[in-house]
């Protein structure tokens, strides 16, 4: 027979024992007999609490933002909450976005996972840290990390801690750069593209203007002084003059045949 019973948050930290008691019938007899089991106790660990700290522990970084670069340092507190001596093990991933510097009581790291095996008297508390630095490639963005720790065949995890870290210096300027270059090439070319024409009152092109400022003249159709109006001038004038004569010569002979 097998019971399973959950173990509720009141006895974290704690230890608690059970036993049974099995209760047997004689049939010949019909006397009752009574035997109890062993008893067997377990300890509920307490909850092992994590911390992200600054290289020399005197700042929280827990949700705050570094540059990459950065060497963070990720502690872990595990209490031994039983009255007997017990061996923990300690066992951490490192985060993404990070490179293993250094990791102290004995602590080794293998594979990317950093690891204590720590022995505890009962009611003893112990603190291991781990120092890792953040990688570039972590820039603009996050490193978070959590720990788990185990003694007699059993295992919890730390609380998450998360770490920001601030995008390298010059992205956002060159992409600004870039913009602005492209916006002016935009302008250059729509001023360049702009022309405008002038005329004369007789409808004669005079010259263009471009974008530029320049002024060209233009060197199609008729001039005002071209010769050809000249001639055309001179000859109405002569029309008109042999029209004034023959009116005159022709008023002369009338008055002279009156007479």
């Amino acid at each position: 027979m097998t019971v399973t019973v959950k173990v509720t948050s009141d006895l974290e930290g704690q230890t608690f024992a059970n036993s049974a008691v099995v209760s047997v019938q004689d049939d010949e007899t019909g006397q009752e007999k009574t035997v109890t089991t062993n008893e067997v106790s377990n300890t509920v660990l307490e909850e092992a609490l994590k911390a992200v700290l600054s290289e020399n522990g005197k700042k929280d970084l827990s949700g705050e933002t570094v540059d990459a670069g950065t060497v963070l340092q990720y502690q872990i507190t595990v209490k031994n909450p039983s009255e007997e001596e017990k061996v923990f093990t300690i066992t951490d991933v490192l985060p993404e976005g990070t490179t293993f510097v250094s990791a102290d009581n004995d602590g080794i790291c293998e594979d990317g996972t950093a690891s204590w095996s720590l022995t505890l008297s009962g009611g003893e508390s112990k603190t291991v840290a781990l120092f890792v630095s953040v990688d570039e490639d972590a820039a603009g963005g996050f490193v978070q990390n959590t720990a788990q720790v185990a003694v007699d065949n059993t295992e919890i995890s730390t609380n998450m801690v998360k770490t920001y870290v601030d995008a390298l210096e010059g992205t956002d300027s060159e992409s600004e750069g870039d913009d602005t270059s492209d916006d002016d090439s935009s302008d250059n070319t729509a001023d360049s593209s702009t022309e405008t024409t002038g005329s004369t009152s007789d409808g004669s092109s005079t010259g263009s203007s471009t974008g530029s400022g320049s002024t060209t003249a233009s060197t199609d159709g008729p001039k005002t002084g071209d010769n050809s109006n000249v001639l055309l001038w001179a000859l109405i004038a002569g029309l008109a003059g042999a029209s004034a004569l023959a009116f005159g010569g022709y008023a002369w002979y009338r008055r002279k045949k009156e007479d």
